[in-house]
Parts: C-alpha cells; sequence; structure tokens
C-alpha cells in the first residue's frame, strides 16, 4: 500500500517542488561565484548529503577537502537492517571520496535515534580537527534544513565556535530545505558537461535506489542556473560567512521560518505516509 500511495503521488509532489521553485526564485539573482580556499571541512549530516548540496563545486575543486560524517547514516532508508545499512552506507561514503578525489574522510559515528545525547559524547574528535587542521573554510548544512540532524549538526558546529580559526568562513549548502534568497549570496556554476557529472555521482547509492528522488535535487539546480543574471546551464547556490556572521545568523534563526523553504521529496513522503 504504501508503495501504491508513493507512486500515486510522486506526480503531485513533483508538480509542488516545481511550483514552489517557481516561486522562491522568480527573480534575477546576483551573485559571485564561490571563491576557493586552501583547507576545507565539509561537516555532512548524511552520505549523499554532499554530492546533493556541493557535488558539482567539489568536483572542479582542486583543493584540499576533509569530509565528515555526524551520523553514521543507519536510519537512511534501505533493504538491510540498521547496522548493515551503516557498513553500506560507509562504503559508499568511500566510494563517493575516491570519484570526488578527497583523500580523508572521518566519520563521527553519532547514532541518529540519539544524536543529541551522543553528539556530545563524541563532538571532542570534530574539535581536535579543527584545532589540528586550522581550515580556511568549513561547508555545513544550512540551519534552514528540513531534517532535524542535518539542523543540528550545524548547531554542533556553532558549539564550538571558540575553536574556529578567526580567519576561517563558514559556508552553507543546501540539502532538504531551500535557502531564503537574501541569505544566498555565491554560486557554483555547471555547464552541461558538470551537470551530468554531478547526475551520475547519485549512482554512487545504491542503497537510496528506491527511497530518495535525487531527481528534485536535478530540477532545482537547473533552475537556480536559469535565474542567475549571466545565465547558466545550471548552479548550486552557497551563503558565505564569516564566523561572526556564522554565530549572528543561528543566533537569530526563528523555526518557525522554515516550513515556508520545504521542498516536497519522494523519500520524506515515504517515511511520513
Amino acid at each position: 500500500m504504501k508503495e501504491q500511495l508513493a507512486r500515486v503521488l510522486r506526480g503531485p509532489i513533483r508538480l509542488y517542488n516545481e511550483g514552489l521553485i517557481h516561486k522562491l526564485y522568480n527573480k534575477k539573482f546576483s551573485l559571485k561565484p564561490i571563491a576557493e580556499k586552501e583547507k576545507n571541512l565539509v561537516l555532512v549530516p548524511h552520505v549523499d548529503d554532499e554530492t546533493i548540496g556541493m557535488g558539482a563545486y567539489l568536483l572542479k575543486s582542486s583543493k584540499e577537502y576533509i569530509l565528515c560524517y555526524s551520523t553514521d547514516s543507519g536510519g537512511s532508508l534501505s533493504a538491510h537492517n540498521y547496522e548493515d545499512t551503516v557498513k553500506e552506507r560507509s562504503r559508499e561514503a568511500l566510494r563517493i571520496a575516491k570519484e570526488l578525489n578527497i583523500k580523508r574522510v572521518e566519520f563521527l559515528g553519532v547514532g541518529e535515534d540519539r544524536f543529541i545525547e551522543e553528539a556530545e559524547l563524541k563532538k571532542e574528535k570534530l574539535k581536535q580537527i579543527i584545532i589540528e587542521e586550522q581550515f580556511d573554510r568549513i561547508f555545513t548544512v544550512s540551519p534552514y534544513d528540513a531534517h532535524p540532524i542535518h539542523r543540528q549538526t550545524t548547531g554542533l558546529l556553532l558549539s564550538m565556535i571558540d575553536n574556529i580559526p578567526e580567519h576561517c568562513r563558514i559556508v552553507f549548502y543546501e540539502v532538504s530545505n531551500l535557502m531564503p534568497d537574501h541569505w544566498i549570496n555565491s554560486y557554483a556554476a555547471m555547464n552541461r558537461e558538470l551537470f551530468l557529472r554531478k547526475r551520475n555521482l547519485y549512482s554512487f547509492f545504491p542503497s537510496q535506489d528506491k527511497t530518495m528522488d535525487f531527481d528534485i535535487f536535478q530540477r532545482l539546480n537547473r533552475r537556480k542556473g536559469k535565474v542567475l543574471e549571466n545565465g547558466s546551464y545550471a548552479a548550486e547556490y552557497f551563503c558565505d560567512l564569516s564566523k561572526e556572521e556564522f554565530k549572528e545568523r543561528m543566533e537569530s534563526l526563528s523555526e518557525l521560518d522554515l516550513p515556508k523553504y520545504r521542498i516536497g521529496n519522494h523519500r520524506s513522503f515515504r517515511k511520513t505516509v
């Protein structure tokens, strides 16, 4: 029954998303191409979030990156039990890192059903990475994201604000929600070739084949490119902030604003039906 309902509603969900995309991105954006920095940390809640939010940017970049996954990704919908899902998702993380030419991957391994409590116990590892590496930039999911663990992961970064170097930039990327247009200040452009390369990255996550509608993110990328002032085949959007600006944005955020930026997703539907 669940599968049948999901198939029936897949079309209406797509139409809803198309309407939301046009509503929120209905004017030309004058943005800066996101600049490259030498040493980068990409803080990722779940395996595949890095690809959804910034896969094209990572494909293009030649700088140094560390991928750090906050959860064990065991809560992802798959055909396996929790423990086997954790193992499969870990293998997927290593494969995508290799494809993106990222040499170092770290797993905090926080359980999804006990994130807040366990993150407190395991955040020391992340803190030490930040202190030792002295990053020029840290990427993290937008605090407008629909998924509570995504927001909590970015909140975890805020909790160690004093350990982040003063020169370090904090960059929000989008996953399960759009960002408000007044937050977006930079982008990574895609030509058709790069767009297709990013699309191919989704094939690195076979555990999500039947549960994740990656095509909505491709549609978003296409629309984002079209509304750029100079135009582009597709694009990824970012919010690039100083350390102090990051702190101010996080402290002024209201969760009451989240629903208006939420996209529909086949996976989200399957979790709630």
